[in-house]
């Protein structure tokens, strides 16, 4: 068999005083209906779809491809939102298959982790956040939140926990499970499309609605009286095929519904009709645990700034660089940005070794531009949310120094917008000047500390994909790839293989389909090989090399 055969045959196969619940109600899977025979057959062929196509089906059910985890039962909790936005989660992390050894059946985060942190927090590993406010809350288990303000929570990489992990706000920072980087949300309810490819393209939403009953098919819409309450839940699918008559009560007015995950046992799974409102529809991204070391941000208030702040499509944070020593370099590997606006163009600057008239070390009289300009980029985000822009070029930032990451935001509305919170007051403004604010700038810098800087692609290195290799800087034995996709004329999905010392395949492992500029693609080895190559395929060609095999140094 040849080494392409190989990997494809690979890719086919796919604390004291903490606070402690019992592991909650789970219930069994249930498949309500064979797949589509037009749809994706297999989880391998979903992660080298095309969204967009797979949008058109009448037909998807993410438990097709054992991405949904099994219901867990919120008791009398009001934590819907919690639940739906971990459920999300899970199924996001399965979807794109950055833990090899999760499955359905052994992935479970907690949601009681997310809503109790969601309302006490301790101060950041780097102690940017020291003494800001977090709303200490003694019954955070019956205060209602939304999807969005667990975003903002994860953002900050306090969490997910593992579901048997003790919830303490001490620790939750050492214990979060993966990281978040992405967190979509879509503006428009009634945009049908656009809920249904990031169903297909992160594996689920979250959403709520006005619910006042249980049925297997429900339209809300139709309810009358002031009884109903909102609920979270999850968006796992949806059927356009399903007859208006169906819904209870009263029918609908047009035939199909979403495919939802609930998170009581009395009703696990129901169709909801395409009739009812909905809200807070937010999809996932997560990254392995140990893609990053630090996460610089002073916006650790979960709820945005409510008013709509002139000037805040230009905004910047200033950080202190805190790590870096014993021979190891700290290096800004991604910078990700909170933004309002649909259509959204983000450009991105980042400042080293600033100066000023004044002590550097007095944050409040900082210009952010006023030093070394290190890198520039620009990225576009679709939808608001929380994005991560991988940088083309890591930069170094030596420890003690201070550095400011800028960005800018536009949209042809103009209502591009850079999200706030209303505390910390560490963000800076720009009209005609810089100027400090009295709000904090969701603008965060992902950092890594290693002995050296990634390896660069070799010289000549034409391929339209740019590739990365370094090993991770706590283990010799962990190879970590990221390869950035500046074109992509096909959907194609890319693997990479690595290799032992002695020139044996050491393992296989692929990433979804490569669509935007700039979408980083990332495979952790818990190999001892230090060498590798990329492949590409799709479905219409046969693997293809798309690098030479080369050392990491």
């Amino acid at each position: 068999m040849k080494s392409g055969q190989i990997l494809y045959k690979i890719l086919s196969g796919i604390a004291a005083g903490a606070l402690i619940f019992a592991t909650p109600t789970v219930y069994a899977d249930v498949t309500l209906a064979p797949t589509h025979p037009s749809a994706p057959q297999t989880l391998a062929e979903l992660r080298v779809s095309d969204p967009t196509e797979v949008a058109r089906l009448p037909r998807f059910d993410s438990r097709d491809y054992g991405i949904i985890t099994p219901v867990k039962d919120q008791k009398d909790s009001d934590l819907c939102w919690a639940y739906s936005a971990i459920s999300a989660s899970e199924a996001a992390i399965l979807r794109e298959g950055i833990d090899p050894s999760a499955t359905k059946d052994t992935l479970s985060l907690s949601a009681e982790g997310l809503g109790y942190l969601r309302h006490n927090r301790a101060a950041d590993p780097l102690k940017n956040t020291l003494g800001e406010i977090t709303e200490h809350a003694a019954n955070w288990y019956h205060t209602s939140g939304n999807s969005g303000d667990g975003a903002t929570v994860l953002s900050q990489w306090c969490g997910p926990l593992k579901s048997d992990e003790a919830i303490n706000m001490n620790t939750a920072y050492a214990n979060t499970a993966y990281l978040m980087e992405r967190a979509v949300c879509l503006e428009n309810a009634k945009d049908r499309d656009a809920i249904k490819r990031a169903i297909a393209q992160y594996g689920a939403v979250t959403f709520s609605y006005n619910n006042k009953r249980e049925c297997d098919y429900y339209n809300a819409y139709n309810e009358t009286g002031s009884s109903a309450y909102p609920h979270a839940c999850t968006l796992i699918g949806w059927d356009d095929t399903i007859p208006a008559e169906k819904f209870q009560p009263g029918g609908a007015k047009q035939d199909g519904g979403w495919i939802v995950k609930n998170s009581y046992h009395s009703l696990p799974y129901f169709y909801l009709s395409y009739d009812c409102g909905s809200s807070n529809l937010v999809a996932f991204d997560y990254a392995p645990r140990d893609l990053y070391d630090y996460n610089y941000f002073y916006d650790g208030r979960a709820q945005d700034f409510g008013l709509n702040v002139k000037g805040n499509d230009y905004a910047a944070n200033v950080f202190e660089a805190k790590k870096g020593e014993d021979g190891k370099s700290e290096f800004i590997q991604a910078v990700n940005v909170g933004v309002n606006g649909k259509g959204v163009t983000c450009e991105i600057a980042i400042y080293t070794d600033l100066q000023d008239a004044q002590d550097i070390s007095d944050i409040s009289n900082t210009v952010p531009a006023k030093g070394t300009l290190a890198v520039t980029q620009t990225a576009q985000f679709e939808h608001a949310g929380y994005y991560t822009v991988t940088l083309d070029t890591p930069v170094r930032i030596e420890k003690g120094s201070y550095f400011s990451v800028v960005a800018k935001v536009s949209n042809t509305a103009g209502t591009a917008a850079v999200r706030l919170t209303s505390d910390n007051k560490r963000t800076y403004f720009f009209k005609d000047y810089w100027f400090k604010s009295k709000y904090a700038a969701r603008i965060k810098a992902f950092t890594v500390v290693q002995e050296e800087e990634a390896a660069a692609p070799p010289e000549g290195y034409t391929y339209p994909y740019r590739i990365v290799g370094h090993r991770n800087a706590e283990s010799q034995q962990m190879l970590t790839v990221n390869a950035e996709c500046y074109q992509s004329d096909n959907p194609a999905t890319l693997l990479c293989a690595a290799y032992h010392e002695d020139g044996t395949l050491a393992g296989v492992e692929s990433k979804s389909v490569i669509r935007n500029a700039g979408e980083r693609f990332t495979v952790t080895f818990a190999q001892t090989g230090k060498r590798f190559q990329i492949f590409i395929w799709n479905a219409q060609a046969a693997l293809q090399p798309l690098s030479e095999v080369y050392a990491i140094p």
